[in-house]
């Protein structure tokens, strides 16, 4: 490729850089270090072959390249749902394959490869949406709520930024209605929010059970993948109830990992969206549903609601379920920008949307610290999955030291798929800032001229991956280095020494790859 005028070429090779040096970059690459220098000082842009492998060389960073230019959503927020779905996601490489350190999680009786995951969500339409986050490395990937009826997306606009809200909003002080708009801001950002109104768009049963088969088989080992129910009661006379059992009664054939009933969702017309606020009507939904599915792992997705209400709803429901996904998003009236008095989301029942992103990050910590406490009252091997504005490693472990099992994201996915492998990597090496180190200055020597090629291409290797140097050499020494010094100690003494070769760099990057996906350190 030509150098792209949109990527600020500079920053990105500067970050690049930071990580280790501009020397070892340009050795990576294939330049001369003042080639590096130049780019990372603006006088002059990568070209090719140049170019390509610094784009290739941010994928095996997990560093989202597409944060140096303007920025492209997976999501697109200026095309309809329906034409988001046909198009997939953008941005996402088909041949995307990092490498992940385990954080070895149990959720659900399940071995998970980490505590990290996707919400559902436009992000989870399909099973090319599930396919391809599963590639990124989100390991408990809830598919987007589905219906027993088939049901149309509300009209575009869907989704939209909140630039007024960059900052979390303390308990009790969300607003009653934000300015929101369609333009993304120029950069990616720390922390930001957004406004949806989709009404729970979808397909008819036969089309979305396949789909969801077909995405259990995208899954590698230590992923799960549960489906996400609700109900429809259009009509009157028509049982709300009944409606949400057998549409989880359909998805349980599927054969999912757990169930998710959506209990809150404040972007759609009808009851369905508000059943936190039936107590009653939510309990009778999960009783049947443990009778019904007995064995099928039932989860119960909230929204936020004051105390006394929140342990109402909590009392109707824990007896019957395996655990909870807090929070859903808040609500807010989303307003056209420098038109205050016009709704932004077209139609008459619309004024009214769901914000997520770090608006709503206090509302989700304070639940889940609540869904804690009445856990460990009540019943305490119940399961928490935390969602709502986490985008950041300091994020998550809020949540989890608030009492979530596993974590969720969506809104910061949206703008940097790659946000979830920077929070598993920073997880799994909280000392670690960077990706190399220097062994004090001293001279690393070997009498092994095979050994010494061997240790070389495994730093590099390394390096490229982005894990430590320790774990490469533990596998270098399982896989080959033991081996050879046997074969050669043996032959030692003859008049025709052993003349092992060293492991080619492919053959390294397939142990270490092979090494970290299945957690085998010692």
């Amino acid at each position: 490729m030509s150098a792209d005028p949109t990527i600020r070429w500079s920053e990105l090779v500067r970050d690049l850089a930071d990580l280790t040096s501009a020397a070892a970059l340009a050795k990576r690459i294939g330049v001369e270090d003042r080639e590096v220098r130049r780019w990372r000082q603006g006088k002059a842009r990568p070209q090719g072959d140049s170019a390509d492998k610094l784009l290739r060389e941010c994928d095996d960073r997990g560093i989202h390249w597409r944060n140096y230019q303007k920025l492209v959503p997976v999501y697109d927020y200026r095309n309809t749902y329906e034409g988001n779905v046909r198009g997939g996601p953008q941005g996402l490489s088909t041949g995307h394959n990092p490498c992940l350190l385990p954080i070895r999680t149990k959720f659900l009786g399940f071995d998970l490869t980490s505590p990290i995951g996707l919400s559902a969500s436009p992000l989870t339409a399909n099973s090319d949406w599930v396919g391809a986050f599963a590639r990124y490395g989100y390991d408990i990937i809830t598919a987007k709520t589905v219906r027993t009826v088939s049901k149309k997306a509300h009209p575009f606009p869907n989704w939209v930024h909140l630039p007024g809200l960059s900052s979390a909003i303390d308990v009790g002080k969300f607003p009653g209605s934000v300015l929101g708009e369609l333009d993304l801001p120029d950069k990616i950002l720390q922390s930001l929010s957004a406004a949806n109104s989709f009404g729970m768009p979808s397909a008819e049963p036969d089309v979305w059970m396949a789909d969801l088969a077909r995405s259990k088989t995208l899954l590698s080992p230590g992923q799960i993948l549960i489906a996400s129910v609700v109900g429809t009661a259009d009509n009157p006379g028509d049982d709300l109830v009944r409606d949400f059992v057998k549409c989880a009664r359909l998805a349980a054939e599927t054969k999912p990992h757990a169930i998710e009933v959506n209990f809150s969702c404040p972007n759609v017309y009808g009851e369905e969206g508000s059943l936190c606020g039936n107590p009653e009507a939510a309990g009778l939904i999960c009783k049947m549903l443990a009778s019904e599915l007995n064995g099928v792992p039932i989860l119960v997705k909230v929204g936020y609601l004051p105390g006394n209400e929140f342990r109402t709803l909590f009392s109707a429901v824990y007896k019957y379920v395996y655990g909870f996904t807090a929070i859903n998003t808040m609500p807010a009236t989303i307003m056209a920008d420098g038109q205050r008095s016009e709704p932004l989301f077209t139609g008459s029942k619309r004024a009214i949307a769901g914000v997520s992103g770090v608006a709503i990050r206090e509302y989700a910590n304070d639940t889940v610290r609540l869904l804690k406490q009445l856990s460990l009252q009540h019943r305490n091997d119940l399961e928490i999955i935390g969602v709502g504005g986490i985008s950041s490693t300091e994020d998550a472990n809020m949540r989890f030291e608030a009492g979530a099992t596993v974590v969720q994201l969506c809104t910061a996915v949206n703008l940097n798929p790659l946000i979830g492998q920077q929070i598993r990597k920073q997880l799994a090496s909280p000392t670690t800032t960077s990706p190399s180190a220097k062994f004090d200055g001293g001279m690393v020597t070997f009498s092994d001229p095979t050994v010494k090629a061997s240790f070389k291409t495994t730093s590099e290797v390394c390096e490229q991956l982005g894990v430590p140097f320790d774990l490469g050499l533990n596998v270098l020494r399982q896989n080959w280095l033991e081996r050879y010094e046997r074969d050669r100690d043996s032959l030692r003494g003859l008049k025709t020494a052993a003349r092992g070769r060293a492991p080619e760099k492919h053959e390294i990057e397939k142990w270490i790859r092979y090494t970290v996906g299945n957690g085998k350190r010692r």
